[in-house]
C-alpha cells in the first residue's frame, strides 16, 4: 500500500542518517522495521535480506536485545514461508537471549510465537504448553494487544480439539479485550474466529452475525487504508 511505501521511504532516509553517524544499533532497528513492513507486504525475499542485515549488525554491536529482536523477526519470516523447524529454532534462540534479561511482554510474545508455530504443525500438546505460558505473561502485562492475541490463539486451539466450552470463553475474552483497545486487525480476526466457531457448531444465526461483522470491518479497514493513500 501507499502507506507502507511511505513508511519504508522514511525508514530508508533515517537508515542513511544512522549509517553516516555509524550507529549500528540505530541501523539494526531500522533494518528490522523495513524487513517487517516488507514481510507484511508479502515481499519475502526483501524481508529476509533486511532481517539478515539487522542480525549481522546486532551481532557486530554485541547487543543481545537487538539480537533477540532480529531472531524473532527471522522466526516470523520462516513461519510465513512454512519452514517451521527454522522458525522454532529462531524463536527459541530469541527466547534464550530474552530470559537472561526478563521482560514480561517480550516473553509473552515469544511463547505466543512458539505456540502458534506448534499449532501450525498440529503439535497440540507443545502448542498448549507454550500458549499457557504466554497467557501467564499476558495476564501479568498491561499490554492488552498481547492478551487479545493469546486469548484468540487459545480459543482457536481448543476449538480445533473440539473442546468447545473452553474455546468460546477464550474467543469471547479476546473479542472483549479487542473491543476495549479498538485495534482493527485484531477485531477483524476476532469476528472471523467467532464466525468459524459458530459455523462448526452449526449455529447459523451467530455464524452469519459474526461473518457480517468480519466483512464489514474488513471493508472499513480497506477503505481507511485506501483513504490514507489519497
Amino acid at each position: 500500500s501507499g502507506f507502507d511505501t511511505d513508511a519504508i521511504e522514511h525508514c530508508l532516509t533515517a537508515l542513511n542518517l544512522y549509517s553516516e553517524i555509524e550507529s549500528l544499533e540505530g541501523q539494526s532497528r531500522l533494518l528490522n522495521s523495513i524487513g517487517t513492513i516488507n514481510l507484511n507486504l508479502g515481499e519475502f525475499e526483501r524481508s529476509i535480506r533486511y532481517f539478515n542485515q539487522a542480525y549481522y549488525l546486532a551481532e557486530e554491536n554485541n547487543n543481545p536485545t537487538l539480537l533477540a529482536s532480529s531472531l524473532r523477526n527471522l522466526g516470523h519470516y520462516y513461519l510465513e514461508i512454512k519452514n517451521f523447524d527454522r522458525a522454532l529454532e529462531c524463536f527459541n534462540n530469541s527466547l534464550d537471549l530474552v530470559q537472561n534479561k526478563p521482560d514480561i511482554e517480550k516473553l509473552g510474545y515469544l511463547y505466543l510465537d512458539i505456540g502458534i508455530t506448534h499449532t501450525s504443525i498440529r503439535e497440540i500438546e507443545s502448542a498448549l504448553e507454550n500458549l499457557q505460558k504466554a497467557l501467564l505473561y499476558a495476564d501479568s502485562s498491561l499490554n492488552l494487544e498481547l492478551r487479545a492475541r493469546v486469548y484468540s490463539e487459545l480459543g482457536n486451539l481448543y476449538s480445533s480439539t473440539e473442546m468447545y466450552d473452553i474455546a468460546i470463553v477464550f474467543l469471547k475474552q479476546s473479542l472483549f479485550v479487542a473491543q476495549k483497545i479498538n485495534t482493527d486487525p485484531i477485531l477483524q480476526q476476532c469476528y472471523k474466529n467467532l464466525a468459524n466457531f459458530y459455523d462448526k457448531q452449526n449455529d447459523i444465526e451467530n455464524a452469519l452475525k459474526y461473518y457480517k461483522l468480519y466483512t464489514a470491518h474488513k471493508d472499513t479497514l480497506f477503505s481507511n487504508q485506501s483513504a490514507m493513500q489519497i
